[in-house]
């Protein structure tokens, strides 16, 4: 391995455990999807598949602004709030058809 590869690697190792997404960027054929799967292998989801998303297809306008919102939610929490409300209406028609009598 030579020293580009070196440093590319150790500098990307702290970034194994961060348990969220990684933005991976640079010009064709840098080795983009490689980085992205030594991350994958070494984090917390390591047992879950790896998808690969080639990303060339999108406008840079449609990538931001997705980008804008995911962060906008995560940051506000209201994805996970999301989330616990939907489970819980769930959980609410579950016991209320276990509730009613017949």
């Amino acid at each position: 391995m030579n020293d580009r590869a070196t440093q590319t690697t150790a500098s990307t190792c702290c970034y194994c455990g961060v348990g969220c997404g990684v933005l991976i960027t640079g010009e064709s054929g840098t080795g983009k999807e490689l980085i992205a799967r030594y991350l994958h292998s070494r984090s917390p989801r390591s047992a879950a598949p790896f998808v690969a998303v080639g990303c060339g297809a999108f406008s840079e306008a449609l990538v931001g602004s997705v980008l804008l919102v995911l962060v906008d939610l995560w940051a506000n929490n209201a994805l996970q709030r999301l989330l616990n409300q939907q489970r819980l209406v769930r959980l609410r028609k579950r016991l209320e058809r276990i509730r009613r009598p017949r």
